[in-house]
């Protein structure tokens, strides 16, 4: 990563870059950041400023917590589960896979709206 940001500063080029779950050194070198979920931006900015923006609509990164592990986790499917799990509420009687589904749209759609507000 350190390569590939000295030669796109030395000549001048964009580097663009899928990493998934980077950690936290890979992703203080970055200058944009682009989330995807569900086919949606829930966020392109600079990537310094992403903490904030999630702290803004509610979503609060632990601290000394790496970003991109807490972007991945509040984005994704599992993370509702894991909720209605310590609820008590999936399982053989609880919470079915079509709430759980219903559940994680509206997020993507919350964070989605967040984003174009933004």
């Amino acid at each position: 990563m350190e390569s590939l940001g000295d030669m796109a500063r030395k000549d001048g080029r964009t580097v663009i870059s899928t990493i998934h779950q980077p950690n936290s050194d890979i992703f203080e070198m970055f200058d944009l950041l682009v989330l995807l979920a569900k086919g949606k931006i829930i966020y392109f900015n600079k990537a310094s400023l992403s903490v904030d923006f999630f702290t803004s609509i509610g979503y609060t990164c632990p601290e000394l917590s790496n970003p991109c592990d807490f972007f991945m986790s509040m984005m994704s499917k599992e993370s509702i589960e894991l909720d209605h799990e310590e609820e008590g509420q999936v399982g053989m009687s609880g919470m079915d896979d079509a709430k759980i589904e219903a559940e994680y749209r509206k997020l993507i759609e919350y964070f989605d709206l967040k984003y174009t507000q933004s």
